[in-house]
């Protein structure tokens, strides 16, 4: 995965979201981040997840409906990131946005990146 291209600034954008939107105080904020071979496909996957109280319900409705979210400043790192990707590679990269569903709560970003792009 060294070899790899990651558009700059990319896992960043959600780094820095979830420091912003997902630290409280007096409580342990937790990122993790995994990059991983996408197995039987030219592509890695980056999963990006905090253990804040994840994405607003109105929020993710409208990530999932494809819906410009970057109104008054909000959400501009997420809608950049968005049309980044398209940018670069249109139909062949994936961005997927959710709550974690286990007994923690937090924010999940999933990225599958194809690996046989060198335009990046």
């Amino acid at each position: 995965l060294e070899t790899i291209a990651v558009p700059p600034l990319l896992i960043q954008t959600f780094l820095e979201n979830a420091v912003i939107h997902a630290m409280e105080p007096e409580k342990k904020l937790e990122i993790l981040v995994t990059v991983l071979p996408d197995t039987g496909s030219e592509s890695i996957h980056i999963c990006i997840q905090d253990s804040g109280p994840g994405f607003p319900a109105a929020l993710l409705r409208r990530l999932h409906s494809g819906e410009p979210i970057a109104e008054s400043n909000e959400h501009v790192g997420i809608e950049n990131a968005r049309r980044r990707l398209w940018l670069l590679y249109q139909n062949c990269a994936s961005i997927r946005f959710y709550n974690r569903s286990d007994e923690s709560s937090g924010a999940v970003v999933d990225i599958i990146l194809p690996t046989n792009f060198k335009n990046v």
